[in-house]
């Protein structure tokens, strides 16, 4: 009874105010999360050595090789539903890459390469540590970091990870001071691991996440 009542004022409302929503909350969660998309490019007949190209929208990408793994050198920007431009804004993405909550971070990387796991993450901060001394300047980019509170990388390795921040709690934050980046593991029904590169320290952080969270993504060749 209390349900038809509701349905009746509803109804009222709607004559006077507009239609009311009965959208779902996950319904209003995929509205909130779906994105507009630049039209794809056609990847170019031939590369340039150490570049590929995803044949998904064209992008084409650096990558650069660090002992046994060879890494993506800048950050995926492969657009699909569930990420962001950092502040939304376009020209972000061109430059930081995209940031993907967790369920889309797992599907971003092109054919042939994948979402490390934290194994494969070690690996690499092992040997930044034992061939350039630390697993953090020596992956970090000369740009993008802010030099006034933070200190920039020398990125000896060419790794050049960006101080891209997140999306968290629908908010952007720490672009210029932190680098978040996903593993493909979950931790929870809720979190997943993750690594981080700051200014602040000298190692490489990890931790977790809230798979809500938007987080950078770097891809490793199969």
């Amino acid at each position: 009874m209390k349900t038809s009542k509701i349905q009746i004022l509803c109804g009222l409302a709607a004559l006077i105010l507009g239609a009311c929503d009965f959208s779902t909350a996950e319904e209003i969660a995929e509205e909130a999360s779906s994105v507009s998309c630049p039209k794809a490019l056609v990847c170019p007949d031939s590369l340039e050595a150490e570049t590929i190209c995803d044949a998904r929208d064209g992008n084409v990408y650096r990558t650069v090789q660090i002992g046994s793994q060879t890494w993506l050198a800048e950050n995926m920007n492969y657009c699909m539903n569930a990420s962001w431009c950092y502040d939304d804004g376009a020209s972000n993405c061109d430059v930081y890459g995209r940031l993907y909550e967790w369920s889309s971070a797992v599907k971003a990387c092109p054919d042939g390469f994948h979402l490390p796991s934290q194994d494969e993450w070690d690996s690499l901060a092992a040997y930044a540590l034992e061939n350039a001394g630390d697993e953090n300047s020596s992956l970090r980019s000369t740009e993008s970091w802010d030099s006034d509170l933070v200190t920039p990388g020398n990125d000896v390795l060419g790794f050049n990870a960006l101080a891209s921040g997140r999306y968290y709690f629908r908010a952007f934050s720490d672009l210029g001071f932190k680098a978040y980046y996903w593993t493909r593991e979950s931790e929870t029904t809720t979190t997943a691991y993750i690594r981080t590169l700051s200014g602040m320290i000298n190692t490489m952080g990890f931790g977790n996440s809230f798979k809500d969270s938007g987080l950078s993504v770097r891809c490793l060749k199969d």
